[in-house]
């Protein structure tokens, strides 16, 4: 019975360790693509925030840093907020 209860944690480490490989690859991918037809990148996470540029569906950005639903991006030399929504991490 001991040695089942060795095998079922060691692969209870495993499964986990399995999982959380997963899930920070998942989350932490900094390339995505534009999903919406237009979207307007802003100077700060909000809507009230000042249009910098727009961006066409299919772009590929850079996304540094998400705060709340905003993701801060990078095409290029511009760098602005857009909602995450508006992305999908590739």
């Amino acid at each position: 019975m001991f040695h089942i209860a060795w095998i079922s944690l060691l692969f209870a480490i495993i499964t986990g360790l399995n999982a959380y490989s997963l899930h920070r690859r998942d989350t932490l991918r900094e390339e995505a693509i534009i999903t919406q037809g237009i979207v307007n990148a802003k100077a700060s996470p909000d809507r009230s925030g000042t249009e910098l540029f727009t961006l066409h569906e299919g772009t590929k950005v850079t996304v540094s840093e998400t705060l709340g639903e905003w993701s801060n991006i990078h095409v290029g030399n511009n760098v602005g907020w857009i909602p995450t929504s508006n992305l999908e991490r590739i």
